[in-house]
């Protein structure tokens, strides 16, 4: 932040200056640092540090950080994971009281506070233009990605992941028997799993698993002979890839 590194623990910032080891110097503020379980809601909103401490959301710019979440009132809550835009602090929050996740936005140019909708967030991230919020399935109904228009809106978005291409680099002929994966699709997701041979440039879809909770053994089996060819992965909510194996045998004999 700015030109130092801040350290934090739950009742002071370290604060580390300097360019060299030589000249490294740390300087010790006590105040409410991070609350112990909030580790994900630290943020740079607008030039300012954002966190949850013991006391609340604060804000800290330098000096003394500040509370900034007096407006909620008596609201209690713990288990912070934040995100910004640049300009608004998105976090989910676990309200004690009523032992549910719920999503707070802090406008920090209008210094306004909203609530939101009633989920939990595992992760966020700025990609591309947008606020993307990865929901944890402990948390909420169901275990997905979405992401956080500027209407603050929320859509529901699909993932991909390619691999390859895979060559042997074997001047024999050989035949690839099937794929062999690991995986684990959780509750209300939707994996798609879709191969491309040799150089066609067209994905065929091979195979759909569908709202599997737990640790999925798979199988492909590659639609004809090729020399080489690719994985795609694409899916709707979340999915842990573990491994995937090819398994092939040359022309003149056996080999994996």
């Amino acid at each position: 932040y700015s030109n130092h590194l801040l350290f934090f623990k739950e009742d002071c910032i370290h604060k580390i200056y300097g360019t060299a080891p030589s000249s490294y110097q740390v300087v010790t503020t006590n105040c409410y640092g991070v609350e112990k379980g909030s580790e994900k809601s630290v943020c740079v909103v607008n030039d300012m540090v954002f966190y949850k401490s013991r006391l609340g959301i604060m804000a800290y710019q330098g000096e003394l950080p500040d509370c900034i979440s007096r407006k909620l009132g008596d609201f209690k809550f713990d288990n912070v994971v934040a995100g910004t835009d640049g300009f608004k602090y998105y976090a989910t929050v676990h309200d004690i009281r009523e032992d549910k996740y719920i999503m707070l936005v802090c406008d920090t140019e209008n210094a306004l506070w909203h609530k939101y909708y009633e989920i939990g967030a595992a992760w966020f991230v700025w990609h591309k233009g947008e606020v993307l919020m990865g929901t944890n399935p402990d948390l909420t109904v169901s275990g997905a990605v979405y992401a956080i228009e500027d209407d603050d809106s929320t859509e529901e978005i699909r993932w991909f992941a390619e691999f390859g291409p895979f060559d042997e680099y074997i001047e024999n002929k050989k035949i690839t028997n099937r794929i062999d994966m690991r995986f684990h699709p959780e509750e209300d997701s939707i994996l798609q799993v879709y191969i491309m041979m040799d150089e066609s440039g067209e994905w065929e879809l091979v195979d759909t698993i569908v709202d599997q909770n737990e640790l999925v053994a798979h199988s492909v089996y590659l639609p004809r002979r090729c020399n080489r060819f690719s994985i795609k992965l694409e899916g709707e909510g979340r999915c842990r890839i573990d491994s995937i194996r090819r398994q092939f045998r040359e022309g003149t004999g056996g080999g994996l």
